[in-house]
């Protein structure tokens, strides 16, 4: 869902910028970079945990000063209970991160690691972070995450937590640690148009990241 114009204008939107250099965590296939590319982005870094996905990045989307880092793995969704930390993270001089439909499959911990890591990018000033938002379990229940898993985390399956993550937004606030946190709704959340008035982007919330 996130390779066509459409999402590219959201990022825009939000707040992305032509001469940023853009760190894709959970970059997958590379199809989020295609649409940098074309639209002007000269410097980029996908990290994935994927490596089949890291290898066609590389063959269909190896733009010049476009990278594609392979890092096992992120969460037991992906067959692995280590989070991918990729320590070089400050070396990679990017002023924007994206981490898209990632922390959707995310435990708490593991988003504290991962937005740990940004932080202490010196160079790194924005984030840009696609999740489910719900302040109770009416509100989660509406993308099937209808079990609370623990305070203000919300699931879809027992068997499997990671399938679908929702979070309150006060928790990711928590878990943000230093990062100045904002909330942009999307428009699955229709149940509450004076939520989503004004401010509605297409499917999944987010979570923008300032230093």
């Amino acid at each position: 869902q996130w390779y066509n114009s459409e999402h590219l204008n959201t990022l825009i939107k939000l707040g992305l910028k032509k001469d940023d250099k853009v760190l894709d965590y959970g970059c997958g296939a590379g199809r989020v970079a295609e649409e940098l590319f074309k639209w002007g982005i000269k410097y980029y870094t996908g990290i994935d945990c994927n490596k089949e996905a890291i290898i066609y990045a590389c063959r269909y989307y190896g733009y010049p000063n476009y990278n594609y880092i392979y890092v096992p793995a992120v969460s037991e969704l992906y067959g692995n209970s280590k989070i991918a930390e990729y320590q070089n993270i400050s070396n990679l001089k990017a002023t924007a991160a994206l981490v898209l439909s990632l922390i959707t499959h995310l435990m708490p911990g593991e988003i504290v690691k991962i937005l740990s890591l940004m932080f202490y990018c010196k160079t790194l000033k924005r984030a840009y972070i696609s999740c489910f938002l719900a302040n109770n379990n009416k509100e989660s229940s509406l993308c099937g995450a209808k079990i609370q898993l623990s305070n203000g985390v919300f699931i879809k399956r027992k068997d499997n937590p990671s399938a679908i993550v929702v979070y309150d937004p006060n928790l990711l606030i928590q878990l943000a640690l230093n990062w100045n946190v904002d909330f942009i709704y999307g428009n699955w959340r229709k149940f509450n148009p004076k939520i989503c008035k004004n401010k509605e982007i297409p499917y999944q919330d987010f979570m923008i990241l300032t230093k």
